[in-house]
């Protein structure tokens, strides 16, 4: 079994004695490499140059035998597509500058204004051609309008979250026009030859049972959409509202640490399951890794598809030899 039929496997929901392994923000600031082409290169340029975008994504290849490769990109890159006006200041995160019309700057979103990226993804699918699964990616539409709103990075993101109670015919208009515009996003991506993608639902874990209720049709319409396709969900702290996302027709939840690996298939999921270790166990001794790992992996014979991630991305401090052995431990155990 090569490395893509590993991750397949995860998605067609069935048994397998191997056991496929990425992690969120594998290409990232823990790599020596990364950090010294972002001595070179500001993040908006990296994101913008398909050579860069190929660079990045493969990198983790030089270091570990990842079986999949996330594209290098960032969940607010269709707003460039829309032509707002997205920078990323060091230390601080992305900067989303005025928007005098939500509505209106989102419905002229222009696929072809993301074209680096669709050009960067047919650079690295044709260089690993189907040696290694390639994951596109894109924001949930709540996620994607929390950032929106709130001009970038937020601890509580407080604009998104009171509109839900006095402005959601308005928010429902917003949900609707950007559940569009990442279908398109998305298609674009497949058609560049990405084998799957994951959705990301950072900042779903403000939103209370009542209300996500309310908001899974968005979610249903997009997976609907792309039935068939390999699809993951990833709604990080999520566990509270997990048992309105079993009737989700998405190929495989990820989960983080604050849920039991085999929750979703014990509450009624049918798909597959991604995760779950917490990335802070790479910082301790490496007995305790080995430890927390296999705890995950002795859980698995409890599901169907499974591939295995941390439960958020990586921390620009881990130490990459440790999560190489990770990967090397994940492929040899039994």
């Amino acid at each position: 079994m090569n490395s893509k039929d590993r991750i397949l496997a995860g998605f067609r929901n069935s048994k397998s004695e191997e056991v496929g392994v990425w992690f969120m923000r594998q290409a990232g600031r823990f790599l020596p490499d990364y950090r010294k082409l972002r001595g070179k290169y500001s993040f908006e340029e990296m994101c913008k140059d398909p050579e860069l975008i190929r660079e990045v994504t493969l990198l983790p290849l030089r270091y570990m035998d990842v079986d999949a490769l996330i594209i290098f990109s960032d969940i607010l890159t269709p707003l460039w597509g829309c032509g707002i006006d997205l920078k990323f200041v060091e230390g601080g995160g992305p900067l989303v500058g005025e928007v005098d019309s939500y509505v209106e700057a989102l419905k002229r979103y222009d696929f072809n204004k993301n074209k680096f990226l669709f050009d960067g993804i047919k650079l690295v699918k044709n260089e690993v051609k189907d040696d290694k699964f390639l994951l596109g990616f894109s924001a949930a539409p709540f996620t994607f309008l929390a950032y929106l709103l709130e001009g970038g990075h937020s601890r509580n993101f407080l604009k998104i979250r009171s509109m839900i109670y006095e402005r959601s015919d308005y928010l429902e208009d917003l949900f609707e026009i950007t559940s569009e515009m990442i279908i398109l996003y998305l298609e674009k991506q497949f058609e560049a030859g990405v084998d799957g993608a994951q959705i990301f639902d950072s900042w779903i874990g403000y939103m209370g049972r009542e209300r996500f209720i309310w908001y899974k049709k968005f979610l249903k319409k997009i997976f609907k959409k792309f039935e068939g396709k390999n699809l993951i969900y990833f709604p990080l702290n999520s566990v509270h509202i997990m048992k309105e996302m079993v009737d989700l027709s998405v190929k495989v939840i990820s989960v983080d640490w604050r849920c039991d690996i085999s929750y979703p298939v014990e509450i009624g999921f049918k798909g597959g399951i991604q995760g779950n270790l917490d990335p802070a166990v790479f910082f301790l001794d490496e007995a305790v890794v080995f430890r927390e790992v296999e705890k995950i992996l002795m859980e698995k014979d409890k599901l169907n598809g499974f591939i295995f991630n941390t439960g958020h991305g990586l921390h620009p401090e881990t130490p990459y030899n440790i999560v190489k052995k990770v990967v090397d431990f994940i492929h040899q155990w039994r």
